[in-house]
């Protein structure tokens, strides 16, 4: 059971929390009910009920609770998923999937968009190869597309030839995505993403 708590209170402190406070009123009320003149068979129920209570209780790693739900508190957890069009400011990515496929997580738009190429240059190498020479993928200063990673900041491998920058903002890679995707005629909304953290409100971006 101690495994069972330590998850639960990962996936839910808030009903990890709301389960001890049931515990702590249930332990209250047997305690009192023992005061009262009851004969020996009941006396001694109440008194095994009343220790089975003490005992899960102590199993509950109550430690930490509050500090679990400020983090959640912090994070606005979308149960739909967006797509391209939406506005990844202040946002971090839980997971994506491409044509209604499983549920990839990832912890980063770096990494959402580093997974997403391997993915298109497996379909089609030449028309990411293409991007090499085309200024409407690349940056005005440095490419985000070369056979050499020299010039960019952040460069990711494709493949021994091929090198994508990856030194961008959340939006960036966004923008990024939208334009390769039409590239490749996939439609936006075959690529969903599920966002952890939204954080908007805390830096004030609707002010």
């Amino acid at each position: 059971m101690d495994r069972f708590f330590e998850i639960l209170k990962d996936e839910n402190p808030q009903l990890i929390l709301t389960i001890y406070d049931s515990l702590e009123k249930l332990e209250k009320s047997f305690n009192m009910a023992q005061t009262y003149d009851l004969d020996l068979k009941n006396h001694k129920e109440i008194k095994e009920f009343y220790d089975s209570i003490i005992n899960i209780k102590s199993l509950i790693p109550i430690e930490g609770i509050q500090l679990s739900l400020e983090i959640l508190s912090n994070e606005k957890v979308f149960s739909k998923s967006v797509n391209l069009f939406h506005d990844f400011s202040y946002t971090k990515p839980k997971s994506y999937s491409i044509y209604r496929g499983k549920n990839i997580e990832v912890s980063s738009f770096k990494e959402l968009y580093e997974q997403i190429l391997f993915y298109l240059f497996k379909i089609d190498q030449s028309k990411l190869y293409s991007l090499i020479n085309k200024t409407k993928y690349n940056g005005r200063t440095r490419p985000y597309f070369d056979k050499e990673p020299k010039n960019m900041i952040n460069p990711i491998k494709i493949s021994h030839n091929l090198y994508a920058e990856t030194h961008f903002s959340s939006n960036r890679f966004r923008d990024m995505l939208i334009k390769i995707f039409n590239l490749y005629n996939i439609d936006i909304n075959n690529l969903r993403i599920y966002i952890k953290q939204d954080k908007k409100d805390k830096y004030g971006y609707y002010k």
